[in-house]
């Protein structure tokens, strides 16, 4: 039996389709709030955006990467870590195309043209 501060299963969430991301604002110090697409494996969560990375959350979670996740009823705080290119091309955006049919007609008309994603290692999990 996992305890309070095991990590989740974090592959058993892929049946979930988004994820409720929230971030630190890099101005205002307050608590920011997204829903965004995931993919996990095992032991890490990806998050990544079609539309490039000027979005304010993707801004925000540069300056401070710890965040809180909410998928489904399964609550944690994790820290992310940026990735760009070769890893994200190859390895993680597949896992986007395989989970997510309009990723797939997203690519198709252009978006993904940035490679880049946050890898979130779960730190604590949270009733």
């Amino acid at each position: 039996m996992a305890s309070v501060n095991d990590p989740p299963d974090l592959a058993s969430l892929n049946r979930e389709s988004l994820l409720e991301l929230t971030v630190v604002g890099r101005k205002t110090g307050t608590p920011r709030t997204v829903k965004i697409w995931f993919v996990a494996t095992q032991d890490k969560i990806y998050i990544s955006s079609g539309r490039g990375s000027n979005s304010q959350w993707i801004k925000n979670l540069k300056q401070t990467p710890t965040v809180t996740c909410q998928i489904g009823s399964t609550r944690f705080q994790g820290i992310a870590v940026w990735l760009e290119e070769g890893q994200v091309r190859n390895t993680i955006f597949p896992l986007f195309f395989r989970k997510y049919f309009l990723a797939r007609l997203f690519r198709w008309i252009g978006w993904y043209k940035e490679a880049f994603a946050f890898e979130i290692t779960p730190q604590q999990a949270q009733d």
